[in-house]
């Protein structure tokens, strides 16, 4: 057996495609990412799942990696080109740890009663339209299509069963809220409690500017009267993680403080992206469909909240390493589920042919 003819049937059995301008690094780079997921889902258990009963439930989180560890070296051994994608030179936490907890995060692992072991969960599909399902756990030893780190069924055509019926979508699967960015920011405004501040000393978010999040904070505060934007802390790259609210009223400053667990969870680019949706000036992603293998790449110039941002790295595949938040593929056949996640943030998303 040829080398290529392993990494071949590795993405044939997980029906991954490669478009034409993808590099051969990368596509491979796909296949092993997925390979992995499978393989730690496989390795939470000690015996044939399909076969066995246990009195013990669930693995160690060191089982795990070292039961996938000579999988991931015989690959890059194989297949030199995707060491770089899988150790990055920013890369600070091992690939599978990384992957392991990607699936963690998403629900398709488990903690164990009180031990800190992990398992599979019982088996549980989502529905994304009327034919597609997302998978979680395993039902039985055939391979399912996969997109990214996750399961993808195909159901027949117009489905109705009482079960279909009860079935969750996809949105309150993944505990997401079915809600805008800026219907999120008017909810919150309106609880708060405004206080007049006596140091201006702050970097403001320019709501109006066409430059990513992460230049459009401005040491001059130009709010007009009445107006809402965001402030952050002048000593933000030091570690002060002062943000909060700020408006203009009368010639004065009123700001509001934004809780700890909201700046650690990256809420407050929920509200960048509310922010920049109330003043017209919609925050835009793009991507390119590549129909001949049901494909879609995906390219974003600003983050995302946290949530999203593991729903999406959970659902894709990292195009530039496995740390890329910013560009990732995924299946056509999920698109929609996408599409649905970024347009609650108010996201603009532009075809490129």
């Amino acid at each position: 057996m040829s080398d290529l003819t392993i990494i071949k049937r590795i993405g044939s059995d997980l029906k991954i495609g490669k478009f034409s301008t993808e590099k051969r690094s990368q596509f491979f780079s796909r296949i092993v990412y997925s390979a992995l997921s499978m393989w730690i889902r496989i390795s939470t258990l000690d015996e044939d799942i399909f076969q066995q009963n246990f009195d013990k439930v669930g693995v160690s989180k060191v089982h795990i990696l070292n039961r996938c560890q000579p999988f991931l070296e015989n690959m890059i051994e194989i297949y030199p080109e995707i060491m770089n994608w899988f150790y990055p030179a920013d890369n600070d936490e091992h690939p599978i740890s990384l992957i392991r907890e990607r699936l963690y995060s998403g629900g398709e692992l488990v903690d164990v009663g009180f031990n800190t072991d992990i398992a599979l969960p019982y088996y549980e599909e989502c529905k994304v339209d009327e034919r597609i399902r997302l998978v979680r756990g395993i039902q039985s030893g055939d391979f399912q299509k996969v997109s990214g780190l996750v399961q993808v069924v195909t159901t027949q055509e117009n489905s109705d069963s009482d079960s279909d019926t009860k079935m969750r979508n996809a949105i309150g699967f993944y505990g997401l809220q079915d809600k805008l960015a800026n219907q999120h920011l008017h909810d919150y405004l309106k609880l708060i409690k405004w206080n007049r501040r006596k140091e201006s000393k702050a970097q403001i978010f320019n709501k109006y500017s066409s430059n990513v999040f992460s230049n459009s904070w401005e040491d001059e505060c130009k709010l007009k009267n009445s107006d809402i934007s965001m402030y952050r802390s002048p000593f933000y790259d030091r570690g002060n993680k002062d943000f909060g609210f700020i408006k203009k009223m009368n010639g004065s400053i009123y700001t509001c403080q934004i809780n700890d667990y909201l700046i650690n969870q990256f809420e407050i680019r929920r509200f960048m992206y509310g922010l920049k949706s109330e003043a017209n000036n919609p925050v835009k992603a793009k991507f390119k469909k590549h129909k001949e293998v049901q494909l879609v790449e995906l390219n974003l110039f600003n983050s995302l909240p946290l949530k999203e941002e593991k729903i999406l790295l959970l659902l894709g595949w990292p195009i530039k390493n496995i740390n890329d938040k910013h560009n990732l593929i995924f299946d056509l056949s999920i698109w929609v589920f996408v599409v649905r996640i970024l347009s609650n943030l108010n996201i603009t998303l532009e075809e490129v042919i």
